[in-house]
């Protein structure tokens, strides 16, 4: 089975595509305590307690970890099944080729889906490790332009979906660095509203993890 989560990076999203592992395709999952992966510049890196963290493929030239708060196995049976009761946390560290990101922005194909994003706290930096690292935490929808209010009328499936994250990210010469913690309305209970209190509750996640973050570059 696959999970598909996207990931904006300066309002514009790629796929990553989050891959069961295989002897064949190298990546990992539920992946505990501390990892790394110096071929994409992350020395070390710490996953949060009693959270598992899988590998997938961030477009040709990047990776990406997913972390949540139960296995793989155990997710995807809450996703599939709809037994999902409360909103479910997932946090990603993601590495981008800015060359590869460049390309794909250039050759994006039109499409019918607008995103409009809002700030939800002035954005800032935080140094660490003597990286400056933009810090931002906002709220983005993401919606049909061409079915946008005629989803009942017409009886198409209201594809829409809200995502409040808060991020950090950090531009190297020939990569972005970006760790993120989101809450979607795609892995919440239907009709759920999701505020800025929401994701506040899982900031000490994400801002004691970036403090174990090491790159080589």
């Amino acid at each position: 089975m696959v999970l598909a989560v996207s990931l904006t990076i300066a309002f514009y999203s790629l796929t990553i595509y989050f891959v069961m592992a295989q002897p064949d395709n190298g990546l990992r999952t539920d992946i505990t305590g501390q990892y790394s992966n110096p071929t994409y510049g992350i020395i070390n890196f710490e996953i949060p307690a009693g959270w598992y963290a899988s590998e997938g493929m961030f477009g040709d030239q990047g990776i990406a970890i997913s972390m949540h708060p139960e296995t793989s196995d155990e997710l995807m049976q809450r996703l599939s099944t709809g037994q999902v009761n409360e909103t479910i946390p997932v946090m990603l560290l993601a590495v981008v080729d800015k060359a590869e990101r460049q390309l794909r922005m250039q050759n994006a194909p039109a499409s019918s889906l607008s995103m409009q994003c809002t700030e939800l706290q002035p954005n800032s930096t935080s140094t660490i490790e003597g990286k400056v690292f933009n810090l931002s935490t906002m709220n983005c929808t993401t919606g049909d332009q061409q079915s946008e209010g005629q989803e009942e009328k017409l009886g198409i499936p209201d594809f829409s979906s809200t995502e409040v994250f808060k991020r950090y990210e950090y531009e190297s010469p020939s990569r972005i660095y970006a760790l993120q913690i989101t809450l979607s309305s795609d892995r919440s209970p239907q009709n759920a509203e999701i505020t800025i209190s929401d994701i506040e509750r899982f900031a000490p996640i994400i801002d004691r993890a970036i403090q174990s973050l090491k790159l080589n570059e």
